[in-house]
């Protein structure tokens, strides 16, 4: 008489089982990690584009106020030699 010996159940014996553990868990896993990575640089490539535009707005204001400075100090040195042309008369003469 042959012996029928049941071999014990093992959870690897599967074609599905295998063929998710050994392909689609990986490339599961390499998925994510590309797409995490990529997000770090995005991330990072965004903050650095924020901070050269603020750079540059910065740099305008300051180019907008040295100039408005510039203006009114030219403003007043012909003010000033408006008066010393006009001594004489009156201060509503060179304001006006």
């Amino acid at each position: 008489m042959p012996q029928n010996r049941t071999q014990p159940y093992s959870p690897w014996r599967g074609l599905t089982l295998q063929l998710f553990a050994l392909t689609i868990l990986p490339l599961t896993v390499l998925l994510l990690a590309v797409t995490l990575g990529s997000l770090t640089v995005h991330q990072n490539a965004m903050r650095l584009m924020v901070g050269e535009r603020d750079e540059r707005a910065v740099y305008t204001a300051s180019r907008a106020i040295e100039a408005e400075i510039h203006h009114r100090a030219t403003a007043i040195h012909a003010l000033a030699l408006q008066a010393n042309d006009t001594s004489a008369e009156a201060p509503e003469v060179f304001l006006s």
